[in-house]
């Protein structure tokens, strides 16, 4: 208590009490820009904006992110130009209890020409309006901001010298990253929040206590060392000695060379490739994550939709730690409430009817005019979206609303107009280049992000047909996940097909690679054309291009370049491909019926001698190479994965995935014949019989 008599708080507890505050500040922009400099703390404010004053602290919006898990007590956003959706979504999660977001505007009127070319800010303004945390102050010299709300509601139990943590949630955080290192092995922990809540601090107090414990090494990964630098933060402020032992990893050298470990921290999970923290995950054997679950970084419920999986597999039972009580605001912020309504963060599937199926449901193309008028819907498409691709960002509801090349078809259960939506197809029509523009895509002077198909087709794999053809690009299809193989997908794409009848447009898609998604695509009659070499640094596997075929004669240019896909990409495996995970590549070469013709009698009979033991890999790797793409095209072929990356991949064997830790040359040896043998008992029985019989069972493996 102070010597007045008023409860004195500390600062932490202020913010946790005191409420943020968005402005608009509307007018012309001078004005503005004038009225910030007379109003608020003009020293402190943080600009977003491309053109803001000189002597202001100014980011450009697409380096906005370089805010992420800062606190900035001003932010104030240029919207002269349009409001930077990811910016705005960035932003939010910097400004802390009792500090100030403030927006500026041409206008507060939705129909504004300054509006007319974009429906997400027509829809961004009139939510804005309406929306009781908003403030509207316009540009005039004698407009006053409205006083701040004083600090209210009950003292928040905020104890930042707390070493088990700031709040209930938090200690439970704490308490279970921590019985990671000190329960058993391979039981990971993920930490759930939306922004504010601490849980990178959580990770930063549990190292910190289990360093002044002993604990041998503790590494910290993610998606940068800036990014994490919360995680440092608050493990030096609880223990400062210890807190230098605490370590920061790349997650690719993490990948290269194994670190011994007692503990492997990975913060924002979601912004490592899926691929990686599979890696992660099967390499380390104690490691806890954490990931926003609503925000900029994208849905960490996706990220769980499509990431559990793989916990489940690698993992003796994963924890899931959500925490839901803020820390640098007060609960039930009304402009985290706004944010949330205007970037749809915490957008979700619409519920499910279990009814489904592909002869009650209604396709048929969303008008982005109906959407912003209908926000049940678009909450639906977007929530949708966010399932299908958990790195989904406020900037691809700009997209999804103002994109004039893009068009939205929709999967609709029961009646057309007031069924909920199932499923939601992405599509982009792609024209024809001009002859320049086409010569100069053959040429890789230019890459047109409006002719992606041609320009990956012509440019990269040297097809030159691509660039004298219309094509329609999918850029995303979901099915919502409860809804997930009832043959929806295949209807939509083959609805959308049925619209194409007639039309000389080639369908296509480009996406990262996996087994399913690969399988799918074939199942709907699409074919591989191109393959990439390099990971996509956001889902760490590379991509591929696929396209509708038909029977062949249909086309002579789609039959030349499906011939020559199917030539090249065998043999491309050891050089250009052989860092693609081998079930990708297993995928791929199944549905290439080309394989399917049985290996000459040669080559079966030096297949057995190899199973038999009596001649070595190496003397007959071409022969194998051959049987092995047979047996994959059939489907007969067991251990596929071991088989793509030693066969087809030519990896050593300490770089087979398909090995555990403690097996070599021996046992993979063994494993390989018995795959070999197992796949000429089913399919040439009379090649193993005259090369003399069948091979042992492999050792047991634990």
């Amino acid at each position: 208590m102070s010597g007045s008599g008023e409860p004195s708080f500390s600062e932490p507890e202020l913010r946790a009490m005191t409420p943020r505050r968005l402005l608009l500040v509307t007018g012309e922009r001078g004005a503005a820009v004038a009225f910030c400099r007379g109003r608020l703390e003009f020293a402190e404010a943080t600009w977003i904006s491309t053109r803001a004053p000189k002597d202001a602290a100014v980011i450009a919006p697409p380096q906005a992110a370089s805010l992420l898990g800062d606190e900035r007590e001003v932010v104030i956003i240029d919207g002269f130009e349009g409001i930077p959706a990811d910016a705005l979504g960035i932003a939010g999660g910097c400004v802390p209890g009792g500090g100030l977001l403030v927006l500026l505007l041409p206008s507060i009127d939705p129909a504004d020409a300054a509006f007319g070319h974009s429906a997400f800010m027509q829809r961004l303004v009139r939510m804005l309006v309406d929306h009781p945390a908003a403030e509207i102050v316009p540009a005039a010299p004698n407009s006053a901001i409205p006083p701040p709300v004083a600090p209210k509601g009950r003292v928040p139990a905020i104890n930042v010298g707390d070493p088990t943590g700031a709040t209930e949630d938090q200690r439970a955080a704490v308490d279970a990253v921590m019985h990671v290192v000190t329960g058993q092995r391979r039981r990971p922990v993920i930490l759930l929040a939306d922004r504010g809540r601490g849980k990178s601090a959580a990770l930063g107090i549990a190292a910190a206590r289990l360093l002044q414990g002993g604990c041998g090494r503790i590494v910290v990964s993610g998606r940068s060392r800036d990014s994490a630098s919360r995680v440092f933060e608050h493990a030096k402020r609880l223990a400062c000695d210890a807190a230098r032992r605490l370590e920061w990893a790349p997650v690719e050298t993490l990948l290269e060379a194994q670190m011994p470990c007692d503990l492997l921290l990975v913060d924002e999970a979601a912004g490592v490739p899926p691929a990686d923290l599979s890696r992660l995950l099967a390499r380390y054997p104690r490691i806890a994550m954490a990931t926003t679950v609503h925000g900029y970084e994208g849905s960490g419920r996706g990220f769980l939709l499509r990431f559990g999986h793989v916990l489940d597999r690698l993992s003796r039972g994963w924890r899931r730690c959500e925490m839901a009580e803020p820390i640098r605001w007060p609960g039930g912020d009304p402009v985290e409430r706004c944010l949330h309504d205007l970037l749809l963060l915490d957008a979700e599937p619409p519920p499910a009817d279990p009814a489904t199926g592909v002869d009650n449901c209604e396709f048929s193309v969303l008008d982005p005019a109906m959407l912003i008028s209908d926000e049940a819907a678009l909450r639906d498409v977007f929530g949708l979206l966010m399932t299908a691709h958990y790195r989904t960002r406020p900037s691809d509801l700009v997209r999804l609303l103002d994109d004039p090349g893009q068009q939205i078809h929709a999967l609709r259960t029961g009646d057309r107009e007031d069924g909920r939506i199932a499923g939601v197809v992405l599509i982009r029509q792609e024209p024809r280049p001009d002859q320049v523009l086409g010569r100069d895509i053959l040429s890789g002077k230019r890459r047109p992000p409006e002719h992606v198909l041609a320009e990956i087709l012509g440019g990269h794999a040297g097809m030159a047909f691509a660039v004298d053809h219309d094509f329609l690009r999918i850029q995303r299809i979901v099915v919502h996940p409860e809804l997930q193989r009832r043959g929806l997908g295949s209807r939509m794409l083959n609805a959308l097909s049925d619209s194409l009848a007639g039309m000389a447009v080639i369908s296509g898609t480009q996406f990262s690679l996996s087994p399913g998604l690969v399988r799918f695509w074939q199942s709907c009659g699409y074919r591989p054309f191109h393959v990439g070499t390099r990971p996509s640094r956001f889902a760490g596997e590379v991509s591929g291009l696929f396209l509708l075929t038909g029977p062949d004669g249909t086309d002579d240019h789609l039959d030349a370049a499906k011939r020559r896909f199917t030539e090249q990409f065998a043999q491309s495996l050891p050089r250009d491909h052989r860092n693609v995970s081998p079930a990708v590549v297993a995928a791929l070469l199944e549905g290439i019926p080309e394989y399917r013709q049985t290996p000459s009698n040669a080559d079966l009979f030096t297949c057995a001698t190899f199973c038999t033991g009596r001649v070595a890999e190496s003397a007959v790797i071409a022969s194998l190479a051959r049987c092995a793409l047979w047996g994959l095209a059939h489907g007969t072929l067991k251990e596929p994965e071991l088989v793509v990356e030693r066969i087809l991949q030519g990896r050593r064997w300490m770089e087979c995935d398909a090995l555990s830790g403690e097996e070599g040359l021996r046992a993979g040896s063994a494993r390989l014949r018995a795959a070999f043998s197992g796949l000429l008992a089913s399919a040439a029985p009379e090649a193993l019989a005259a090369a003399g019989g069948r091979l042992n069972p492999p050792p047991a493996r634990d």
